[in-house]
């Protein structure tokens, strides 16, 4: 449960509120930007489903049964054998046929690289690769997370026999939770009981005509909302977000923060698209039908709308906000400023355990939101307001009840994202289980799956692609010499963590780490409620931080996920375990431009995540601070910067949605930073080793050329129209395509490696570039 203002993610997601798309495989983000989504309490996680045949190899999964760079164990072997089959100056080896032929199948040879290099590179795939029928994206990431879903689904069937530190009880709890999922008998007999205590938990609601267990003259607004906000959730509202994070200007200790939120989707959908208003209506129709609506369920439904749709109109756009993301104040100046609601009551009932002061310092990055909230409540009608409050907290819950409820919910994402059904029942428990005891899921999947190889090659390739970042910065001739070395230290300071947090597999730090669910009981038939069990746990945990010092050694996300993140906070980047694996890290023996073109962008795209447009305001120990940079450097990187804005901003996915350039703009210039400073690493070491003169067999392509393709096919995606609009307007990631595009359009090197003429698309007279000259770098 990460604030994404903290942490950058390499794979982008859809806003945290939207709970109908499914580009939640992100790879950077602050403490936190990150490859993949982060879990956000109370948001169903994302559909994701395998395209082709279980019992059909592609080469895709051909390259992962070799183990990958997973298991490597065959690794020394097969690259002995590399030396002695590239007989001819083409490589033999079983390696190097697996990933030429998935090279080969995923290319387009039809197309011309000048003009479109991810059709060239891509083209193939997404022709192989459909979407599958109940999903809304397909893509390499979430390819490769089907094919670790399948590894954790196998350590769930045959229960996690041994971690060291750890009791029975929490063994059983990942595969406990995992049959209670796949128990559909249970869970349709049970039906709707759990959600129906729940609503009567917090106050009923007006809808319910059959019941009309509702009084509108006891109904106390202020009391629900700060009952909710205490009991099941406040990082996602509703209303507005109360989250304990790590404080921006010292970040040894955690900060109170106080956000916006409230509207099931994003701000957009409610003035620009009548057809997602519809099937949102119709939903929240087919639910409150089933929990006692009546014949005035219509007007209950649209009074959540537009309510919602004023939630939406007041709040401070994304694109906006970042300027304000660590805007601080007071509990006594939020008072002044927002005198409506008693801020300081609400605090002190929600952290009993700590005693809240006027003098609080806290983080409020939509002041302009929280000043009109309150006049809005005030003026909404509490039959819509007691409405508003529970189906906020229910609407994602309903996937967890019985058939009719279910149903429910695929008809609304189909109808909105033209998919057509349920994924397999298992694919859902796998995905319902790993984001609630992920960690623990974590511990047996590292133990079953990874090895110190991968980690020392990943390890080893971050200091090629930190050393070229230096020599980039180097080379600027805009940055004058101090702010040069201040930049240069930062990335010295930077710390790497790959593979897995050692509290994983230290038995004393495992005891001690995950004494959180000593409180959690999980039955095995009971779905709903070990869900809601382990979210109040981990809820409650949140909300006890606020006193404890920073937990370093804490990862926010677990070691299967296929993404990777950088943390402004502790100037720190996080590779996991899974991502780890082809089409990013390409086992040995294969040509490293490959694993330089994916992995090495990646990393350097986490790396140059601490010098984009919010990075930068952090200092080496991950502090927010006082401009360390000269007045001029930072006038000339601003310049740079709306360079690469103004790019973005031209590209429209699928020729009609336009890309965000200003809420893209942090990923966009880790993308152009990291792949340039991957692309000089792979130079600097072919002059260290030689070069690599061989070729794959069957391919004509140089190495060099094999680097821009690895590049390339890490980011071969298919998505459905409305899934591409909903990321164009949440997602700070641009789409896949325009990842590709835009960053390799801005390469002299590229250019000159496919000899693309002058002013051809891939080629344009104008090239934006930051963290490298802007001529050629090699």
């Amino acid at each position: 449960m990460g604030d994404d203002r903290k942490r950058r993610q390499t794979n982008g997601g859809t806003d945290g509120n939207e709970v109908i798309g499914e580009r939640s495989s992100s790879i950077c983000g602050p403490r936190f930007m990150a490859i993949t989504g982060v879990l956000t309490v109370l948001l169903v996680i994302a559909v994701i489903h395998v395209a082709t045949s279980e019992n059909k190899k592609s080469y895709f999964d051909e390259l992962l049964s070799t183990g990958g760079a997973i298991r490597s164990a065959r690794y020394a072997r097969s690259h002995d054998e590399a030396t002695t089959i590239k007989a001819g100056g083409v490589c033999h080896t079983k390696e190097c046929k697996k990933v030429a032929n998935y090279i080969k199948s995923s290319l387009n040879l039809k197309s011309d690289p000048c003009t479109d290099f991810y059709d060239y590179v891509c083209g193939g795939w997404k022709k192989k690769n459909p979407i599958p029928r109940s999903s809304s994206t397909y893509s390499t990431f979430t390819k490769l997370n089907s094919q670790v879903e399948k590894s954790l689904r196998e350590i769930l069937n045959a229960g996690i026999k041994s971690i060291e530190g750890a009791n029975k009880e929490l063994m059983k709890m990942p595969s406990d939770i995992y049959h209670s999922c796949m128990d559909l008998d249970t869970i349709d007999k049970v039906g709707d009981k759990p959600v129906k205590k729940l609503i009567k938990e917090m106050g009923g609601w007006s809808m319910d005509e059959k019941n009309k267990v509702w009084d509108e003259k006891t109904w106390d607004f202020k009391k629900i909302l700060l009952y909710i906000h205490k009991q099941y959730t406040s990082a996602g509202g509703p209303l507005f977000s109360v989250h304990i994070s790590d404080d921006p200007v010292n970040n040894s200790r955690h900060v109170i923060d106080i956000d916006q939120a409230g509207p099931s989707l994003s701000r957009e959908v409610y003035f620009d698209n009548k057809k997602i208003i519809k099937a949102y209506k119709q939903f929240i129709i087919d639910v409150g039908t089933l929990l006692g609506g009546g014949k005035n369920i219509e007007k209950s439904a649209q009074g959540i709308i537009d309510f919602e749709t004023q939630l939406a109109n007041i709040s401070v756009p994304d694109a906006d906000k970042i300027e304000s993301w660590f805007h601080r104040m007071t509990v006594k100046e939020l008072k002044k400023e927002v005198p409506e609601y008693d801020w300081l009551n609400h605090l002190n009932t929600m952290f009993t355990t700590d005693k809240i002061q006027e003098s609080e310092e806290l983080t409020v990055p939509a002041l302009p939101y929280l000043k009109k909230l309150m006049k809005l409540v005030e003026n909404t009608p509490k039959s819509v307001l007691s409405n508003y409050l529970v189906w906020n907290v229910i609407q994602d819950e309903v996937s967890f009840l019985s058939k009719p409820y279910r149903d429910a919910r695929t008809k609304y994402r189909d109808s909105v994202l033209g998919s057509k059904g349920q994924k397999k029942r298992w694919k859902t428990c796998v995905s319902y289980t790993n984001e609630l005891v992920g960690d623990i899921l974590g511990a047996a999947y590292i133990r079953k799956h990874f090895d110190k190889h991968s980690k020392e090659m990943a390890k080893s390739m971050i200091l090629e692609v930190r050393k070229a970042f230096k020599d980039n910065v180097n080379s600027l001739p805009w940055m004058d010499k101090l702010t040069k070395a201040a930049v240069s230290e930062k990335a010295d300071a930077m710390s790497d963590e790959v593979g897995f947090p050692t509290y994983l597999i230290d038995s004393k730090k495992f005891i001690k780490k995950f004494k959180k669910y000593n409180v959690v009981i999980i039955k095995d038939n009971a779905l709903f409620n070990n869900r809601m069990a382990i979210l109040k746990m981990a809820h409650q945990r949140m909300l006890k931080k606020l006193r404890k010092p920073v937990d370093r050694e804490e990862w926010p996300m677990d070691p299967q996920t296929i993404n990777a993140m950088y943390s402004f906070n502790e100037n720190e980047m996080i590779i996991p375990a899974a991502i780890l694996q082809p089409p990013f890290f390409y086992p040995k023996g294969s040509p490293i431009s490959l694993s330089f073109g994916a992995i090495g962008s990646i990393l350097g795209h986490e790396m140059t995540h601490g010098f984009d447009n919010t990075g930068r305001k952090f200092n080496k120990k991950g502090e927010l601070t006082a401009q360390w940079w000269s007045s001029n450097s930072l006038k000339e990187f601003n310049v740079k910067a709306e360079c690469i804005e103004k790019q973005y901003s031209h590209y429209k996915v699928a020729g009609k949605f336009p890309i965000n350039g200003k809420l893209t703009l942090g990923e966009n210039i880790a993308d152009n930073g990291g792949f340039k400073s991957s692309i000089k690493a792979y130079n600097n070491w072919l002059k260290k080793n030689g070069d690599e003169t061989w070729k794959l067999p069957g391919l004509n392509f140089t190495n060099e050329q094999l680097f821009y393709i690895g590049f390339g096919q890490a980011y071969c995606s298919n998505s459905r129209p409305t899934e591409q609009y909903l990321a164009t307007l949440s997602d700070h990631h641009s789409e896949e395509k325009f990842r590709v595009i835009g960053t390799l359009s801005n390469s002299y090197e590229f250019s000159e490696a496919f000899k693309c003429k002058g002013k051809s698309p891939m080629n344009p007279s104008i090239k934006c570039s930051v963290w490298s000259n802007e001529g050629p770098i090699l």
